[in-house]
């Protein structure tokens, strides 16, 4: 079991002075995926959203990033100019083989691990969606657009080697690239756009 954080005096005033003053995360990505819509916050809106607050009481915050067997844990540690600290964490999210998996890997993780870290949330959809067993039951197939269209991209790729990179990907999470797979967890669908875009 992961000790507890131990707050310092210094510390702990500062943040819950700064946690009273925290903005709402304004959620402004949106996707389109399979069946379902959302918006949702990504790293950089969360970390642009909470600076401001956490200089003004004189907070900082740093992530280390380590990779475990399949996992990548993710650890933030909030830092008062005190020089008090406190460290939560690991935070893990199941890693591909792939420089793009671990990457998106890496990217869900350190929000998730700050989030929770802030006392924060976004109530975002797809992290519902990651709460729920690896092998989502899914729905009946359906000529969801959003889906069609990431499909569509997935199939432009054949005969490439991006093509064997999200087969690899697919596989590692034991899913698979149709239509009815991209429609059935819209994580999983964000997982395949962000290794397509990076590759873009």
């Amino acid at each position: 079991m992961q000790p507890e954080p131990r707050w310092g005096k210094e510390i702990a005033a500062a943040f819950v002075a700064a946690q009273a003053e925290m903005p709402e995360i304004t959620k402004g990505r949106k996707a389109n995926v399979g069946n379902y819509s959302y918006t949702y916050a990504d790293l950089g809106d969360v970390l642009n959203a909470v600076r401001p607050v956490l200089i003004k009481h004189g907070l900082a915050v740093a992530q280390d990033v380590s990779r475990h067997e399949r996992m990548i844990e993710v650890f933030t540690l909030i830092v008062h100019k005190s020089g008090e600290s406190v460290s939560f964490g690991p935070m893990g999210f199941e890693s591909g083989s792939t420089p793009q998996a671990s990457g998106s890997a890496v990217t869900y993780a350190r929000r998730y691990s700050l989030l929770a870290a802030l006392g924060l949330a976004t109530e975002d959809d797809d992290g519902q969606s990651a709460a729920k067993d690896k092998k989502p039951q899914r729905p009946e197939p359906r000529q969801d657009a959003g889906a069609v269209a990431l499909f569509e991209r997935v199939k432009a790729t054949k005969g490439t080697p991006l093509a064997e990179v999200l087969t690899a990907f697919a596989t590692e999470n034991q899913r698979g690239l149709k239509i009815v797979d991209l429609a059935a967890d819209p994580v999983y669908a964000e997982q395949i756009t962000a290794i397509l875009d990076g590759a873009a």
